[in-house]
């Protein structure tokens, strides 16, 4: 049955059930496993990023090069959408691996969990209940098609663009290799993960969330502010806004959107921890994580 079917039937019941976990030991192991995770990612890709700027690597790549018959499809679904040579062009082999991980993620775990329902709350969703890998699996997990299509489509715009429209801060994304961004956008999905498990322990509210939305959102934010002054258009109209008031716009409507959460699936909660946490890399992170990869450069000159 479709994943929405066991998000429906399973989530709520499983986490309102009395026997279980204590929410505040699962969230706990949420936040180790989160943290455990991300710090060796960012070591892993700060020193490969290194390797390659001190010339040690001439070609860097988190992801392995993918099948011929794959890459001559991208080769035209690049050349259809204008992908080419412009602001995130580089990041085209890695953007299509992260699409094609969640698209085989939606069709394959349906038919994997057919007899394992039980499974699906504890293990894809997050919760104060879920478990300790939950952060990081429940990305990977949407609840329709339409959610799907609607992030993919944003990974995309937020990247690579299409027919020559770069994303909000042009060339915000050309110093981030493959391995950058894939770090960047796990890390911003499982600290929103365990920030709303968090939450959901002070309000003592355990729904389920599942979807690759806190990432995007993250991604989204972080242009928006590494060029706040520069100039965005609304979708489907004339208005053009700077970067800064678009990004209070999006704010305000999930805002308004979280204060009516009882009457949509939306998790604009969520959503707003990704938005900050794109705003914290845009403003101090992206400074951080150069410096760190800086003292990695000079390590290796120095152990040459």
């Amino acid at each position: 049955q479709p994943i929405r079917h066991l998000a429906k039937s399973v989530g709520r019941k499983t986490i309102s059930k009395k026997p279980g976990p204590s929410p505040f030991k699962q969230t706990a192991k949420q936040a180790i496993f989160c943290f455990g995770l991300i710090i060796p990612c960012v070591y892993f890709t700060a020193t490969t990023e290194a390797i390659s700027i001190g010339g040690y690597d001439r070609k860097f790549n988190m992801f392995p090069n993918p099948p011929i018959i794959i890459r001559d499809l991208w080769d035209k679904i690049k050349l259809y959408l204008g992908m080419n040579g412009h602001s995130g062009s580089h990041l085209t082999t890695c953007v299509l691996q992260l699409i094609m991980f969640n698209c085989t993620v939606y069709v394959v775990l349906p038919r994997v969990l057919r007899n394992r329902a039980h499974l699906f709350a504890p293990y894809f969703t997050s919760s104060p209940t879920s478990s300790a890998i939950s952060p990081l699996t429940h990305m990977f997990v949407h609840g329709n098609s339409l959610h799907l299509i609607i992030n993919m489509l944003g990974l995309i715009a937020l990247t690579v663009g299409w027919h020559g429209r770069c994303p909000p801060a042009c060339g915000s994304l050309d110093w981030m290799s493959s391995s950058h961004l894939t770090c960047f956008l796990l890390s911003a999905g499982m600290c929103s993960a365990v920030v709303c498990s968090v939450r959901g322990l002070i309000t003592r509210s355990a729904t389920p969330a599942v979807g690759f939305s806190s990432a995007i959102y993250a991604l989204m934010f972080y242009e928006l502010f590494t060029k706040p002054e520069s100039r965005v258009g609304i979708v489907f109209t004339n208005i053009n806004v700077s970067a800064r008031e678009m990004a209070y716009l999006i704010v305000g409507l999930e805002a308004l959107l979280l204060l009516f959460s009882r009457y949509h699936p939306i998790d604009s909660f969520g959503h707003l921890v990704g938005a900050a946490f794109g705003y914290w890399y845009a403003v101090k992170g992206s400074d951080l994580w150069k410096e760190f990869r800086d003292s990695q450069v000079q390590l290796l000159k120095l152990n040459e």
